[in-house]
């Protein structure tokens, strides 16, 4: 790669397939595309490319390198299932794990957090964005060392983030610890934490209903003083929220920053 985004071909009969592979990766890639080896095998005399995207056996056809092939679509996979700045993993690469898990784990219970840093605009305003970057950074260094292998952290967008807890027993103090744990200062910049929290339980399991329910409650966290973490409950059903609909929460936060 000589600069910009990573270079990927992507070989594949099906449209239908080429087009899920080119949705999964179109934010982190500039992508290229063939039908069959015999377009792929122009494209590559005419251009470089970083990773390739196709089964084994052709790429040897092709390449005769096949021994790079899995190591190559390996990291290509992590790439795209990370934020480039936290190195957490991204919205659409944890929904699908979160979903998978919500299905297959059926004896455990979930909670969703969902929170963002109080008043962060006025950090991006008055110190500049390198360090509103470095406080996004600091907080992901924290939820590194403070989570649990099997727990998920995610930078939704922004200053945003989803935690995926599970649990068997109370959540409370969890969640209590975690929150404890964030709030303090980068530097000069005074850190307060607002969180919303639904678990499963009553047959919910569906992430819409989930994520849509911790937003509720991070909505009537900001709106209750901001600095604290609200479990949801039925009384926030017709609340307004501060990141819905889950795609473009930039545009969802109704002046509660």
């Amino acid at each position: 790669m000589t600069g910009g985004k990573p270079r990927v071909l992507i070989v594949e009969k099906s449209n239908e397939k080429r087009t899920t592979l080119k949705n999964i990766l179109r934010n982190g890639f500039q992508i290229l595309e063939a039908k069959d080896e015999r377009e792929a095998a122009e494209l590559l005399k005419k251009s470089g490319v970083d990773l390739c995207v196709m089964r084994p056996d052709r790429y040897l056809v092709l390449t005769g390198q096949t021994a790079i092939y899995s190591a190559q679509l390996k990291r290509l996979e992590k790439q795209a299932s990370l934020d480039p700045l936290t190195g957490l993993l991204n919205h659409a690469a944890a929904r699908k794990r979160i979903e998978e898990r919500l299905h297959y784990k059926e004896e455990s219970e979930f909670a969703f957090i969902i929170f963002d840093l109080d008043y962060f605009k006025l950090a991006n305003d008055t110190y500049g964005h390198k360090f509103g970057d470095d406080v996004l950074i600091y907080i992901a260094k924290i939820l590194h060392s403070v989570l649990r292998k099997e727990d998920l952290a995610v930078r939704i967008g922004g200053d945003e983030f989803l935690i995926i807890l599970e649990y068997h027993e109370d959540i409370e103090p969890v969640v209590e610890r975690i929150f404890q744990i964030l709030k303090g200062n980068y530097e000069h910049f005074p850190i307060s934490i607002s969180m919303g929290i639904s678990i499963t339980g009553n047959s919910i399991r569906e992430y819409d209903i989930l994520f849509k329910r911790a937003d509720k409650a991070l909505y009537a966290a900001k709106r209750g003083g901001r600095g604290r973490y609200v479990f949801y409950d039925d009384m926030m059903d017709n609340m307004f929220s501060v990141l819905s609909p889950i795609e473009g929460v930039e545009e969802g936060k109704r002046g509660l920053a």
